[in-house]
């Protein structure tokens, strides 16, 4: 049981949507409420999905060797039978995980890490060229 961080009333788990970066892998807000927030915000900004569209298009031209392997790797899941892994490999947690290309050549080559695990490999992979390197005599 749990109690909607918007409306108050205590329900059952099933009734709230899955968040993997929670302790107890659920939203804070019940189902109910997130869907009338979420209608409200689409009402409110309606051209929100029409300015994304340049941005995707303009990123599949730019990382065409990403949307490819990203692409592969969906299919084989889909339709092919590829296993996702269940638990991180970098904390061990259970859950729903996300893969990881080391190298998009090799699209089916993926790491599975829970979503913080891989936003941490993600931001150490971007900012490993502006670490700080200590002085050498």
């Amino acid at each position: 049981m749990k109690k909607c961080s918007t409306c108050g009333v205590v329900q059952a788990l099933d009734k709230f949507r899955r968040h993997a970066e929670t302790v107890d892998g659920r939203s804070s807000q019940c189902s109910e409420c997130a869907r009338k927030y979420d209608r409200d915000r689409r009402s409110r900004n309606p051209d929100t999905e029409e300015m994304r569209k340049p941005w995707r298009s303009k990123n599949k031209q730019k990382y065409p060797e990403k949307v490819r392997a990203h692409a592969i790797l969906n299919n084989a899941i889909r339709r092919h039978g590829f296993i996702r892994a269940t638990v991180c490999s970098l904390c061990g947690v259970k859950g729903k995980m996300q893969a990881h290309h080391d190298d998009y050549s090799k699209p089916l080559d993926v790491r599975w890490f829970c979503c913080l695990c891989h936003k941490k490999i993600e931001y150490d992979m971007k900012f490993a060229s502006f670490a700080r390197k200590e002085p050498t005599e």
